[in-house]
């Protein structure tokens, strides 16, 4: 699951990260983006976040005080691209899960970093099924996406600093990650245990201008 927060003065904006456009540019806002990488499975276990600040470089301030084993990385515009997600998947996702029974599936959405050959490749390796969620299904992740805004809505939280967000993530980890709501979150969109009907009332059925 990739979250993008929207750093600014006096708001702060939750987006899936597959939206294309988040934001209109405004001069002088001060506006940029952190992405966190957090995986999750179906017995309630949470990975170590990868975070991908706006930057040229990390710098140490916005490395402190996050979840254990937490990764930090940068990209022009603070969202994932091919590299990042390549050392998310290598040094982060097949290191923690290398004492779980092969094979392992991986839901993803499909943005195209997700499915580049170097990842194929070292899915095929390592015994991993790459699963691609089917595009505009991006409410069977809303479970979780609640989880991360509904903790920012009660903490009242509006702006944050780099140098703030690792702790802000630990508390986050803490607070709203519990293995339960993992594991109801896996529930609630029938993924695990698998439910065919669990996401019915989100499809939404095509308008007859579209079908004509």
């Amino acid at each position: 699951m990739g979250v993008n927060i929207l750093h600014g003065p006096g708001e702060l904006v939750l987006v899936p990260s597959e939206t294309k456009i988040k934001f209109e540019e405004n001069g002088g806002t001060g506006k940029s983006f952190t992405t966190v990488i957090i995986g999750v499975n179906a017995k309630g276990d949470v990975l170590p976040p990868l975070t991908v600040y706006a930057s040229k470089h990390v710098n140490n301030q916005w490395t402190e005080g996050g979840p254990d084993r937490s990764a930090f990385q940068c990209s022009h515009n603070g969202w994932i691209n091919d590299d990042i997600f390549t050392f998310w998947f290598i040094d982060i996702f097949l290191i923690e899960i290398q004492s779980v029974p092969r094979p392992v599936l991986l839901l993803l959405d499909g943005h195209q970093c997700h499915f580049t050959v170097k990842i194929i490749e070292a899915a095929r390796q390592n015994s991993i099924i790459i699963l691609c969620l089917p595009p505009h299904c991006t409410h069977a992740k809303a479970s979780w996406k609640k989880i991360v805004s509904s903790y920012f809505e009660r903490t009242h939280r509006k702006t944050i600093r780099k140098m703030d967000h690792p702790k802000l993530l630990n508390k986050l980890y803490n607070v709203a990650f519990t293995p339960r709501q993992v594991v109801a979150g896996f529930a609630r969109s029938g993924i695990w245990p698998f439910d065919r009907s669990a996401m019915r009332d989100k499809v939404t059925t095509p308008s007859i201008d579209q079908v004509s």
